[in-house]
Order: structure tokens, then C-alpha cells, then sequence
């Protein structure tokens, strides 16, 4: 939360303060007569005595809350008559209050204030408007930020915005323009601790722009320094590691700077959660000793006793140590910052329970479940709105802290799972341990329901995904020992809803039309764009935020402000992860021939769900917990050659080598125990992993001959694949609305240019000509596949084919882009896609990496595959890794062939492959060449654009012969 604009430390009143402020009054009084009563208060009210009051509260303000307190008290019995300095009296006392975090006693004063200002009436909120709302309502925001009640802390400074907007009609102040600036920071970090990053940093970019804005005799330094520490936060917390540094980096140099200058509370605070943020980075890149060199820097800053930042301290260090697993050094930190908290905060707050939580995840590592257990206890009673039996009590409403609630009870489910499991598994135990993950889980639903972002939400699951984990292990657990098949369908319907959930929200809410952001739709998607493009310019010149930027940025809050009142009173129960029911019959989406195969990733088993035509099954796989590796081992062997500037036939040997030997180990971890389900056709649905590979890859058998790949044993020449990001996702791309029968085909050229990000393409206009021919359709190349025109009519097409360049960056998915041109303005990135409407049958993203991106727990690969997903495609042809143009065209050429005589799109792609395959050379048919093009989503078989004439034709002719035979008939009835 943003520190308090004054800091007592180091200062006293100035004893002519009083004077000036008695003239000034008395200035206002010849002009309004508004201010009478308080010229008579400064006339019968005994200024000395009250400055000798303020004098030794300055003198006691950081050493002595008793007597700072005690001299404020005598101080507002004196000035009780005296409306606009006993209003100011009141908020001093807030903020020695808060300063000394005596949170229990500020929430009693601040209702003490509200009855004040209530009893005054609209005419002294009026007159008084900016010491009332300013003094005394931003500690509301305050209160409601360090007990974790973040949705009250949101709207207790928004309600201060609205105040100020409404007050301050004219052109703003100085200070008003600085409290809006502090305010946007506070209402930022709300949402930062509720995992809405995306909306914490429009608001932390505001809250820049007014700072920076703003050149006044302020330290306006250190305002852009600790802003600029939000957004490295926020950065850092979605994922950007470079850009997050550099903020860091910046913001750790302005502050030293700053607290050498002026060795104040203040801005010590401010430089060690500098300290702070950038050891987080650190810690999470796992480079623990550079982290700890970090915090051991702090200590040096802090004061002796209790101050709170010193618990903070402690709480950093304990997870570093926990992390090295070094227990006891890290129990003993935690420990000291939980007395430190509690003296300074009490038994009830947030950070209470957060350092329960953590102590209780230590003990579980340790394996001493009943201490873990009972931290866990203990954290839930410090977030429970009251005192009720708390063995019973997991729902959401019995907490104003939803987020550790739901972190809490996962934690809490995970443990009483793994004691149920030693050393003997206990039935009533695994059940017991069910039961809270569904509760967790409930918790999950809920907390991301109150998140507006897409990405954010994607976040929030990730870091929430153990949930999934307890939920599938206990159940299938549970099957195991009482062979119910109930505890199986329960296993696959949790496996089912950990897969592409804001995909399937997506989808949900398009289909159904009935979610609450359907208003604001429009100006979301035109935000989107101006907004996307404004963030290029901004994180490349920070320094150079623009009036026309900030004025975005302002469109944007307001809009988002409008839907996050809408999220919030939203008290429906949300739908999106319920969609499906444990009975559902998935088996209406398989082809004739075809098998779902539904793979869950646990800790130490592989989850299989198979399901066919006439039946289905749930297998458990156990595995050494070396798939992850694997998996970077077998997509190494099968590029590394192809995309190294080292070609020398060694390195080419030993990649075939390596690749043969992984790829036959990971085809008997993955489709040999499923092989005894005869079928001609899979459908994967992958998790985790998993979807970095094409199956189609897999060797069944080791190869007699390891220098010609046209006689491997590939899987694909047994099989037919396609894929899927959930089956629920799958059924509601199905059901997308399809357009008339149109085919639109774009080929930007592109120059070669040494040293240029993307180098020429010789072969996509030629792809792109013989697409157009096939399909009839409109081709856009060179400067008229430009990315106005597509995002002026890639909504009207049924099938949309993209033949150029793509990058796809794995860190942040949002820097994912496809060009339409060499030049920046071209790039269509991630979120503009997100933010179309291409609901098209079939879209094929002929470049590079189209399928990969950053990998997310409870999502999948974040790619600009699924961004097209996600604005209504039907199905997606994609790549999993930086293709050969060359070879992508002859295989495009064959699928769009084979799709002209009605075969199925997933066959259509087999077949072109095994094509390819048949008639390459021995170095051309290495699965690098032909592999990365997947499927994903419908197969189903298209209307080609060049055959509606023909259709119709035949239609109209059947209907002439119907109509002639019909008069025929008749006539010689009659």
C-alpha cells in the first residue's frame, strides 16, 4: 500500500503553522460567509496551548504511540468546536495509528470518523471536502489493504476518485492531480494482490503518468521511482523477467539515491521492498544466493525492536531457506516474523495467515503433517470473518480474504492427502482430503470469476493448479482401493476441468451470449488495439509517456473500473468450469474409427482416459519424473540439427541417434499402454508437456535402418492424429457459427536483408497461389496482405490462410506476433488476435511456431493457435516449431487437395504428410520437415468456396426433375 503522504520522523509543527492558517481563514471569512463559525472558532480557541499539544506529538510520533496519542487526544478535546482543524486532528490520529499498525484501533476511529462527517451533512462534506475525503477516508483504503479485504480496499479508494472528480470540477490542483496518483497506486496494488495484473498495471501506468506529468518541488523522483517498482512487480508476476529487471534494476538505483538524500522513514521503506522485489526475481529464475545477497542488504537499513518491514525481512528470508531446504534456519525466520506481525497487526489479517500457510508448507515437506495441519488451522482462523467451528467452516463466505483462503485450503487438502497415504492409505482420510480440494477448488472458481483478464485468469490457475493435482490423485486413489467406477468418472471430470479454462470460458460465453462484458465488447476489442500498441512504444521510451498515451490509458480505467463493478456484483455462481457433468458421454465427438486419448500429467503417474465407440477407461502409468525431460530431450534431437548453424554429419548423427531412442521411450509411456483399444484414428487431448509434441513422431518400434527415416516405424503410419485443448473446448469450437463459403489467402513478401528479423520467404507465394486455386479464394499478397486489410475482413471468411512469418516469444505470449510486413506497425500481436472475431471453419497458420508459446498449468501452450481459438475458430492448422517454407508448401498444396474431395480435415493433413513422406529424399523425409503441422479442433469436412455454384446447381436441377415429375404425374392422372 502506498505510504502516507506525511512522516513525523525527524520533523516537528511549525509553531507559526496556526498564525498562517488563522489568516487564511480569516481571508475566506470577508469573501464567504460560509466560514463564520469557524472564525469564531479561531477567536475562542486557545492556539498555544493546542501548539505545545502538536509539539510534543511530533516530538513522540515514531518513539512513543502512547504519548504521541495521548497529546492528539488532549489536542481534539480542545479543537472539537472547530470544524475544518479537529477533522484535521482526526486524521492525524489515523496516521499514528497507522503508522504503528494498530489496525484494530484505526478501523474503531475510522468509524468514529464516518459518524462525524455523517452528523455534519452534505454541506460540511462540501465545504470540506478535500481534509474530510483526503485526512480521514484514504485510510479506509488502508484498513481494508492490511487485514486482505481487497475488493472493500478497491472500492474505499475509488470511492475517494469519485469524490475528487465530483468536488474538484475545475482544472486540478497540484495535490489533486498527486492524490489521484496516489490513489491509482493503491487501488493497483488491490488488484495486484488479487492476481488482476493486467488491471494493476493500467493503473500503475496512470498513476506514471501523472507523476511524471507533474513538475513540482516535490520529490517527484521518488514518486516515478516507487511506481516504477509497481510495474517490475507486475512484470515480473506475469512472467517478463527481462523487462521486469530493468524496471527493478532503475527503481533500486532512484531510491538509494532518493533515501541518501533524505533519510527519512519513508523512503527507507520504499528502498528496502526495492531490495525486496528485485530478490524475488532472482529467487524465482533460482538464483537463490544472488536473492539472499539481496535481503542480507536490507538488514542493515532496519531499525532496532519490531518495526513490521523487519518481519517482511524475516518472512523473505524463510522462503529463500525453505527453498534451499535449509528448515530450521528458515522455521526460525518464520517464526520471528509471525511475532513480529502479530504484535504490530494482531491475530486477524492477512499476513497472519500467509505466514501460518507457509509455515505449514515447510512442515509438510519435513513430513511432520500434524504440525503442518495445525498452521494450516491456524492461518484459516486469521481470515475468518468470525469465530465459528472452523473444522466445518471451508466455504468462501466465511472469509474477507478469498485468495489465501482458496491457497490455504489447497495446501491444507495436499497434506491431509499425503498422511492418508502413510503409512498406510486410510480411506475416511482421502475422502477427508477430497473434500477440502473441493472446497479449494470452489474457492478457485471463485476467486477467478472476480478477475476480468483473460491472462490473469490464466495466472491465478497456474498458480493454483495443485488443487487439480489433489483432486485426481485422491480419486483415482480412491477407485483404486474400492473399485468404483464412480471415483474413476469423478478422477477424469476433475483431469477434464484443469484443461484450457479460459479457452472453454471463451467459447462458453460467445455461444451463450448471456456473460455480463457483452455491452462493452466493442470498445474492449478497439481499446485492445490502441492500447497494445500504445504498450510497445511506452515499455521501449518509458521516459516519453504522451498526453494522447495517458488519455488511453484513462479510457481504458474507465472502462475496465465499469466491468469490475459489473464482476463484482456479480453473485451467480460461475458456469464456465462447470460446464460438462461427471456422466457426460464425450463418445458424440469421435469420428467413426476414432479413440480420445485424455492425458493428466501427475507428480509420479501419467493419467490416461481413453473413450470409444463403445466404452471407456481410466489408466494410471506411473513414470520416473523424467518426462519433462524427455520431452526437451526428444524435441532437441528432432531440431537442434535443422535450426544449428552447425551441419557437420556427426552432430547430424548423433541427433538421429538420440531422437530414436526417446522417441521409442516415450511411444511406450504414452500410446503402447492404450494400443490394445483397436483404432484406426486418436483424438489427444495432451496435458502439461505433452503438447509440446507431435505424437504422430513416435517410434512403435526401434528402426532397422536409422540413415533412411522414409522406412521408420513412425506412429503417424498407423494412425491418424488430430488434437484438442480440452474436450469441452473442443465441443464449443464445434458449434461455432460458421460464415458463407469463403476463402481468403494472405502471402506478404518480404525482403532479404542481411541481418534482418525476418528474412525472405521463397516459396510463400507460390503456396499461397496454388491455396487460392484450390479453394477459389481471394488472395492478398505482397503489399495488399497488409494487417489493415486482414483485420477488416478476416471475420467474413470461412477458411483463412496465413502464409508468412511468425514469432513466438515463451516468455511473455503477449509479444507473439504474426507479420503482415517487415515494418513494427505490421505485426498483429497475441492480444489484438484475442480481441477479433474470426469465426471461420478452418484457419492455417502456415509460419513458424503458430502452435508454441509460453506453457501454463490449467491452460496449455499460450499461442497465437489458441488466440484464434479464442476469437470463435472452428479448427486450427499450427506449427510446433520454426518450419521449412519449402516443404510447408508441398504439404499445404496436398492437404488443400485432398480436402477439394470431401475428405476430413484431420485425414486430409495424415494424408498429405504420408505424401511428403512417400516422395521426399532421405534427408527431406526427417520428421523436422513434415511433422510440426497439427491439427487442432473440428475435423469435419469443409464446402469449398470454388464448389457453392456446383452445389446449388445440382440443387436447383434436383428440384426441376422433383417439380417435372410432379407435373408429368399429374397430367397423366388426369
Amino acid at each position: 500500500m502506498d505510504i502516507l503522504l506525511v512522516d513525523y520522523k525527524n520533523t516537528r509543527p511549525r509553531r507559526h503553522l496556526w498564525s498562517l492558517l488563522g489568516f487564511f481563514l480569516w481571508f475566506l471569512m470577508q469573501i464567504s460567509p460560509s466560514t463564520i463559525a469557524m472564525a469564531q472558532c479561531m477567536k475562542d480557541t486557545n492556539f498555544s496551548q493546542i501548539d505545545q499539544y502538536f509539539d510534543s506529538y511530533g516530538k513522540h510520533t515514531s518513539s512513543n504511540f502512547d504519548s504521541a496519542y495521548h497529546y492528539l487526544n488532549l489536542a481534539e478535546v480542545a479543537l472539537q468546536n472547530c470544524d475544518s482543524l479537529f477533522i484535521r486532528v482526526r486524521s492525524e490520529k489515523c496516521f499514528l495509528i497507522f503508522r504503528h499498525k494498530k489496525i484494530a484501533l484505526l478501523k474503531q476511529v475510522l468509524e468514529e470518523n464516518d459518524n462525524i462527517i455523517k452528523e455534519k451533512g452534505d454541506a460540511y462534506w462540501d465545504q470540506y471536502y478535500r481534509p474530510a475525503a483526503v485526512n480521514v477516508g484514504q485510510y479506509w483504503g488502508n484498513y481494508y489493504y492490511n487485514i486482505g479485504d481487497f475488493n472493500k480496499c478497491v472500492e474505499a479508494n475509488q470511492s475517494f476518485i469519485n469524490s475528487l472528480e465530483k468536488y474538484a470540477k475545475e482544472e486540478k490542483t497540484i495535490r489533486d492531480t498527486l492524490l489521484l496518483a496516489k490513489f491509482y497506486r493503491a487501488i493497483g496494488n488491490s488488484y495486484y494482490k488479487k492476481g488482476a495484473y493486467t488491471n494493476a498495471k493500467f493503473y500503475f501506468d496512470k498513476a506514471f503518468g501523472l507523476s511524471y506529468a507533474i513538475k513540482d518541488s516535490r520529490p517527484r523522483q521518488a514518486r516515478i521511482a516507487f511506481t516504477m517498482k509497481l510495474i517490475g512487480s507486475v512484470l515480473r508476476s506475469q512472467g517478463d523477467q527481462k523487462n521486469a529487471e530493468k524496471y527493478l534494476k532503475q527503481s533500486l538505483e532512484l531510491h538509494k539515491k532518493e533515501y541518501a538524500q533524505r533519510t527519512r522513514n519513508i523512503y527507507r521503506d520504499r528502498l528496502i521492498t526495492s531490495y525486496y522485489e528485485l530478490a524475488f526475481l532472482y529467487k524465482e529464475s533460482k538464483d537463490y544466493d544472488k536473492a539472499l545477497a539481496l535481503l542480507e542488504e536490507t538488514i542493515g537499513l532496519h531499525e532496532e525492536g519490531n518495526d513490521v518491514i523487519f518481519a517482511d525481512t524475516y518472512r523473505h528470508l524463510g522462503e529463500l531457506h525453505t527453498l534451499r531446504k535449509e528448515y530450521a534456519q528458515a522455521e526460525k525466520y518464520y517464526q520471528r516474523a509471525l511475532e513480529i506481525t502479530i504484535q504490530n497487526y494482531g491475530q486477524k489479517n492477512i499476513r497472519v495467515a500467509e505466514l501460518n500457510r507457509l509455515l505449514g508448507e515447510l512442515f509438510h515437506q519435513k513430513k511432520d503433517y500434524i504440525k503442518a495441519l495445525d498452521h494450516f488451522q491456524k492461518g484459516k482462523i486469521a481470515i475468518q470473518i468470525q469465530n465459528t467451528n472452523i473444522e466445518q467452516s471451508t466455504d468462501i463466505s466465511s472469509t474477507f480474504a478469498p485468495k489465501e483462503w482458496m491457497s490455504i485450503l489447497s495446501s491444507q487438502a495436499e497434506t491431509l492427502l499425503q498422511a492418508a497415504l502413510s503409512p498406510t492409505p486410510n480411506i475416511k482420510e482421502i475422502k477427508h482430503s477430497r473434500g477440502v480440494a473441493k472446497k479449494a477448488l470452489e474457492a478457485l472458481e471463485f476467486n477467478r470469476s472476480r478477475i476480468a483478464s483473460a491472462e490473469d485468469k490464466i495466472l491465478f490457475t497456474e498458480n493454483s493448479y495443485n488443487i487439480f493435482n489433489v483432486l485426481i490423485a485422491a480419486s483415482s486413489k480412491l477407485a483404486d482401493i474400492t473399485k468404483q467406477e464412480r471415483f474413476k468418472k469423478e478422477a477424469f471430470f476433475y483431469s477434464e476441468r484443469s484443461k484450457a479454462s479460459t479457452l472453454t470460458e471463451n467459447l462458453l460465453e460467445s455461444k451463450t451470449k448471456t456473460t455480463i462484458l457483452d455491452d462493452n465488447k466493442e470498445a474492449i476489442r478497439q481499446l485492445t488495439f490502441l492500447q497494445e500498441e500504445q504498450r510497445r512504444k511506452y515499455e521501449s521510451e518509458p521516459d516519453k509517456l504522451s498526453r494522447a498515451a495517458i488519455k488511453q490509458l484513462e479510457e481504458y480505467v474507465s472502462i475496465q473500473s465499469r466491468l469490475d463493478s459489473l464482476i463484482n456484483l456479480n453473485t451467480e455462481p460461475p458456469t464456465v468450469l462447470n460446464h460438462g457433468t461427471i456422466n457426460k458421454n464425450w463418445a458424440s465427438l469421435l469420428q467413426k474409427d476414432e479413440t480420445i486419448l485424455h492425458y493428466f500429467v501427475g507428480k509420479e503417474v501419467l493419467y490416461i482416459k481413453v473413450i470409444h465407440q463403445k466404452g471407456e477407461d481410466w489408466i494410471e502409468v506411473p513414470y520416473e519424473n523424467k518426462l519433462s525431460e524427455d520431452i526437451v530431450f526428444f524435441r532437441k534431437s528432432l531440431t537442434a540439427y535443422h535450426l544449428s548453424l552447425e551441419q557437420s554429419e556427426s552432430f547430424y548423427k548423433k541427433q538421429n541417434e538420440e531422437y530414436t531412442q526417446v522417441a521409442h521411450r516415450l511411444y511406450k509411456l504414452l500410446l503402447e499402454p492404450v494400443v490394445k483399444y483397436s483404432s484406426k484414428k486418436y483424438l489427444i487431448v495432451p496435458d502439461g508437456v505433452l503438447a509440446y509434441i507431435p505424437f504422430e513422431t513416435l517410434l512403435t518400434a526401434k528402426p532397422n535402418s536409422p540413415d533412411d527415416f522414409r522406412t521408420f516405424p513412425f506412429a503417424i503410419k498407423k494412425w491418424t492424429f488430430r488434437y484438442g485443448y480440452s474436450l469441452s473446448g473442443l465441443e464449443l469450437m464445434s458449434q461455432q457459427r460458421t460464415k458463407i463459403s469463403k476463402a481468403l489467402i494472405f502471402a506478404p513478401s518480404f525482403e532479404s536483408v542481411d541481418g534482418a528479423e525476418l528474412g525472405a520467404l521463397n516459396f510463400n507465394q507460390g503456396e499461397a497461389e496454388k491455396t487460392a486455386a484450390l479453394t477459389n479464394g481471394t488472395l492478398y499478397q505482397s503489399s495488399e496482405a497488409n494487417k489493415n486489410s486482414f483485420i477488416k475482413n478476416a471475420s467474413e471468411a470461412s477458411i483463412l490462410h496465413i502464409a508468412t512469418h511468425a514469432l513466438t516469444d515463451e516468455r511473455v505470449p503477449s509479444n507473439s506476433f504474426i507479420a503482415f510486413g517487415k515494418d513494427e506497425d505490421e505485426r498483429l500481436y497475441l492480444p489484438e488476435i484475442n480481441a477479433m472475431d474470426v469465426a471461420a471453419d478452418l484457419v492455417v497458420l502456415s509460419a513458424c511456431g503458430t502452435g508454441l508459446g509460453r506453457l501454463f498449468k490449467g491452460e496449455g501452450l499460450m499461442s497465437l493457435s489458441t488466440g484464434f481459438a479464442r476469437s470463435g475458430t472452428k479448427s486450427l492448422v499450427s506449427s510446433l516449431w520454426s518450419v521449412n517454407d519449402g516443404a510447408t508448401a508441398q504439404i499445404m498444396e496436398a492437404f488443400y487437395e485432398e480436402l477439394s474431395n470431401d475428405v476430413a480435415k484431420n485425414e486430409a493433413l495424415h494424408q498429405a504428410k504420408i505424401n511428403y513422406l512417400n516422395t521426399a529424399n532421405t534427408y527431406r523425409s526427417h520428421p523436422f520437415f513434415w511433422s510440426p503441422l497439427i491439427l487442432n479442433g473440428n475435423p469435419e469436412t469443409l464446402l469449398m468456396p470454388q464448389r457453392n455454384l456446383s452445389y446449388l446447381g445440382w440443387i436447383g436441377l434436383a428440384l426441376l426433375l422433383i417439380l417435372g415429375f410432379l407435373f408429368y404425374r399429374k397430367k397423366n392422372l388426369g
